[in-house]
């Protein structure tokens, strides 16, 4: 099943259309101009699962290509930063940490 298709995109998003600097979008901006039922509906999960979300600032990775499809098709940035992925620092303590444990 294809999450991408016949996907409803709420008229807010005009309200970022004008942002055009990547470092100035929020987790909770882009969950309003989407529409957090519809993340919530396009990722399978609950609506307060979204909100938590915007609580911590940061989305799941696992999430991404779903928020990037909507923010790709509007101009909305879509930053890494809002996602929780695992930095190049964390993976070099996970590294070095695993050398000293031999």
């Amino acid at each position: 099943m294809n999450l991408f298709w016949n996907i409803d995109i709420p008229e807010k998003l005009d309200d970022l259309s004008d942002m055009t600097q990547a470092s100035d979008i929020t987790t909770a901006q882009v969950c309003d101009a989407i529409g957090r039922s519809t993340i919530a509906r396009s990722l399978g999960v609950k609506v307060t699962a979204v909100s938590n979300a915007v609580t911590d600032g940061k989305f799941p990775a696992r999430w991404f290509l779903v928020i990037n499809k909507f923010c790709e098709g509007d101009g909305i940035p879509c930053p890494d930063r809002l996602f929780s992925f695992v930095g190049a620092d964390a993976v070099g303590r996970q590294i070095s940490i695993q050398r000293r444990c031999r």
